[in-house]
């Protein structure tokens, strides 16, 4: 039985090649782009679970308050891990890490020397508490001396060739101003002790070099003077007793640091997932799981829609069956066959889309995920209970429908009982109409406010910003590097800095009274008498074209925001930040107000922020790293610029190799999450748009078909093509009006909420919401009338020939 319906099913999947093909298509894109979303929203909830103790394993976090503004930390001091395992029962053991970036390594012949980003300081636990493969060295003591280092084997390439690097020495440099007086300065062997194999992509911890923490107290004792469990440098995890509960470790936690303490500090402990699986995660994975499912339920409307739109031409053997004593439960079992048929078929075509567009979605996403991930056995679930649902789904209304035909009334050739179905197909094509006009609006809203953020005024023009990191290796070096760049054909003017706008590192966080006694925070970073001219920042109160701004005397430059939080009366000749200065009572004097620029965050409006001032003297003997900006002129060349630069870079002998970036880059990078999400939007609603002009392609192909006559006869009455193609086209059109007036709120809701989140956002104009109403019109119509014109077009002799 179950050979002779296979059979049956196979003739006819082979015999209608079109339709087949159709359907096909459809239900193969529909799978892949399912499984593919599926794979991310499975990658990005599989964060930091492969350790083999992830649900005991904590990372430690703070919140204080000041004023109405809370802080959030996530570093203490050397001594806070030791004394709360020892203080706070229920601790097994807490492992101390210090990220560090931009990190100079040179191997010991000094042949090469690079900067390295990502370069760990951790416990010598480590391995035992955090799931990592170490493939050659002794974990319980690779980590155990000073100096002792591992690094992933692409690391041991990059150094040490195809050589053994176990026992050789990579020279650590260690930033200037890092250095402690009676510490000596150069460089310091790290001895490799093993390599360990590279943290997956699913990890929040992405490393190519662990140093042992204790390298640090030769590095920087003043870090391990302070043996109070208090806030400090490092990230703190604790792999707790599975015995304590939760609540009453955190509690013991906070007793501990806030021992003595007038500003209490409030303790978070969170396993590596939760952290990661914050809020914003969570959204983002509940919209590619929604896609997920309206994609996958469409591709199964539209196989639904196209299986029973040919059901007059599968009447009469329904009627012959039934006649010759088929049960419907037979019937049913039979399309159901067929219906599974087809999706197993659409699933092996699914399974090589999904393998072509992975690197696609990795790519978009900027993630590491590949074929792989298929082969866990959570998504291995998952996709059987998908391939299980499509099943049921696409074959229950086709099975139900196509067996409930009477004999009689198919038998006789009347046409009713075929077009029964004609309200369900038009319910199942407005779905999928509300569908792909939803997800069209959502995909132009993202873009729209992703070009917002892109287009709107940062208070400063950020193009042609370059900027260097300069670490000087003696006094004279950075004013001298900037006079010699400036004498660069392209180069505009140049300004010096301790931090860059969306550079936050070398920005400084100081905390301020009001005079009415209201607390705030201000940023505050050194530059000299350039860089604001250089970013093209305006003036409020004041101007850098004389030189009274700056002089000899301590004076700070303030934005508005800073003018308006701190209470000032006039601005200019003001004292602010009297606890800074040396002498009771004297502080900064303001000699310029500038108008608001963003130098930090794009969600949150602009900060106060005090710029101190660096003198001639000042700029020309810095010593501390800090950024050389430049403003280069339009037109000019970009590459042949770099290499100069770079030339006159290494002139100075400087610490650190040459690195650059430009400002407008690190202002996208910003925002790099949400494009990913709208760049992977656009493409699964690329992908559902596709599917239902699929669906809509081969019904209107097939409704046509019907018509053929009807079409022949008008055209010998003088109908003309277009009166025949608006003919063919208006229900189709009169459904997509029905769609949009139901998609566009929905759209208007989600995308609303979507929004809340940016303090710079885009207004949902009502010319969004009509452009994507004309696009969905567009191409439902342009679909339609593909058919629609062919059978206007055909000669009517043909059609009416049977007659």
């Amino acid at each position: 039985m179950l050979y002779h319906q296979l059979k049956i099913a196979w003739r006819k999947v082979t015999r209608q090649k079109g339709f087949t093909i159709l359907n096909l298509l459809g239900l193969s894109v529909g799978l892949a782009a399912t499984m593919l979303m599926v794979a991310y929203v499975y990658h990005l909830y599989s964060f930091d679970r492969f350790h083999e103790r992830t649900d005991r394993i904590y990372e430690t976090s703070g919140q204080f308050n000041y004023g109405d503004r809370p802080f959030h930390v996530n570093r203490f001091s050397s001594g806070f891990g030791p004394l709360i395992q020892e203080q706070v029962p229920g601790i097994e053991a807490f492992v101390r890490t210090q990220p560090k970036t931009g990190v100079v390594l040179e191997t010991e012949n000094g042949f090469q020397k690079h900067l390295e980003d990502r370069f760990y300081f951790v416990d010598s636990n480590f391995l035992e508490v955090f799931t990592f493969q170490l493939l050659r060295g002794d974990q319980k003591q690779a980590l155990d001396e000073p100096f002792s280092l591992l690094l992933t084997p692409d690391m041991a390439q990059k150094y040490f060739g195809a050589s053994n690097p176990i026992g050789k020495i990579l020279h650590y440099l260690p930033e200037a101003d890092a250095l402690e007086e009676g510490v000596k300065t150069g460089t310091f062997p790290f001895t490799v002790t093993g390599i360990i194999a590279p943290p997956p992509g699913n990890s929040s911890l992405q490393f190519d070099f662990l140093a042992s923490f204790s390298s640090l107290r030769r590095l920087v004792p003043s870090l391990f003077e302070n043996q109070r469990p208090a806030l400090g440098s490092f990230i703190t995890y604790f792999l707790l007793d599975e015995t304590q509960p939760l609540e009453t470790v955190t509690h013991q936690i906070e007793t501990a640091i806030n021992k003595d303490q007038e500003d209490k500090t409030s303790i978070f402990l969170k396993t590596l997932p939760d952290i990661y699986f914050s809020e914003t995660t969570q959204r983002k994975l509940g919209l590619f799981a929604g896609i997920a499912l309206l994609v996958l339920l469409l591709a199964i409307v539209n196989y639904a829609g196209l299986t029973t739109a040919r059901s007059m031409e599968r009447a009469r053997e329904v009627g012959v069956r039934k006649t010759l004593g088929a049960l419907r439960v037979q019937l049913i079992g039979q399309f159901f066959g067929e219906s599974a048929l087809m999706v197993m078929l659409s699933f092996i075509g699914a399974l090589l889309v999904s393998w072509l567009g992975m690197p696609v979605v990795s790519r978009l996403a900027e993630t590491r995920m590949d074929f792989q991930v298929f082969y866990q056995p959570g998504l291995l679930l998952a996709i059987g209970l998908i391939l299980g649902l499509t099943i049921f789904l696409a074959g229950s209304y086709p099975a139900l429908a196509l067996s409930r035909f009477l004999p009689a009334g198919v038998l006789r050739g009347g046409r009713s009982n075929g077009l029964r179905g004609e309200r369900t197909r038009r319910v199942l094509l407005v779905f999928q109409f509300v569908i792909s006009a939803g997800l069209i609006v959502c995909s132009l809203v993202m873009q729209a406010q992703m070009r917002h953020l892109g287009n709107r005024d940062l208070g400063f023009n950020q193009d042609q910003l370059l900027v260097i990191p300069f670490e000087p290796a003696q006094e004279g070096a950075f004013g001298s590097l900037k006079a010699t760049c400036l004498q660069e054909p392209g180069v505009a003017s140049a300004g010096i800095s301790t931090a860059v706008p969306f550079q936050m590192e070398g920005t400084s966080l100081f905390f301020v009274q009001t005079p009415e006694g209201d607390p705030i925070s201000l940023y505050f970073v050194s530059v000299d008498h350039d860089f604001l001219s250089t970013l093209g920042v305006n003036w409020s109160q004041g101007t850098l074209a004389g030189p009274t701004l700056f002089g000899n005397g301590k004076r700070a430059l303030i934005n508005e925001t800073a003018f308006r939080q701190m209470g000032l009366k006039t601005g200019l000749g003001e004292h602010i930040l009297q606890s800074l200065g040396k002498e009771e009572n004297q502080g900064y004097e303001i000699t310029g107000i500038f108008k608001d620029y963003s130098f930090s965050d794009y969600k949150n409006p602009v900060g106060p922020q005090v710029l101190f001032e660096m003198n001639e003297a000042d700029s020309r003997n810095i010593t501390r790293p800090a950024y050389l900006t430049l403003r280069l002129e339009a037109g000019v060349e970009i590459r042949p610029m770099i290499f100069r630069l770079e030339e006159i870079y290494d002139g100075y002998q400087p610490v650190k190799p040459f690195e650059f970036f430009f400002v407008d880059d690190q202002y996208q990078q910003l925002y790099s999450s949400e494009t990913r999400t709208a760049s992977l939007f656009n493409l699964f609603t690329l992908l559902a748009i596709s599917i239902a002009c699929l669906g809509l392609f081969g019904l209107s192909a097939y409704l046509a078909e019907r018509r053929t006559k009807e079409i022949g006869i008008r055209k010998v009455f003088g109908a003309t093509v277009a009166q025949l193609v608006g003919l063919l086209s208006k229900d189709f059109i009169y459904l997509m009006g029905i769609a949009l007036v139901i998609a566009l709120p929905l759209a208007w809701y989600f995308m609303n909420r979507w929004l809340e989140d940016f303090a710079f956002r885009i207004e949902l104009d009502w010319w969004l919401f009509a452009l994507a109403a004309g696009l969905a019109l567009g191409i439902a119509f342009l679909t339609v009338s593909f058919q629609s014109v062919r059978a206007a077009l055909m000669n009517p002799v043909e059609s009416l020939r049977s007659e």
